[in-house]
């Protein structure tokens, strides 16, 4: 997958938490890529259950990790 394209309408208060901003990309949660729509829903329980999430982001050219408690 290629991620996911943080948008101006996007959750104010995730995007805060996580430190993202309008235009960044999401690459992958805990490892696991994003972009297909089926699979990202069902490693939702997933992430839920590691009790965190470790959040890869691209922005602009550079790549960081979020970690996120859940």
């Amino acid at each position: 997958g290629s991620g996911y394209l943080v948008g101006e309408g996007s959750n104010a208060e995730a995007m805060r938490n996580l430190g993202l901003r309008p235009g960044d990309v999401v690459l992958s949660v805990n490892g696991k890529p994003l972009g297909n729509v089926q699979n990202d829903a069902r490693m939702i329980d997933e992430v839920k259950a590691s009790g965190e999430a470790r959040v890869e982001v691209r922005r602009g050219s550079q790549t960081f990790t979020v970690n996120y408690p859940l």
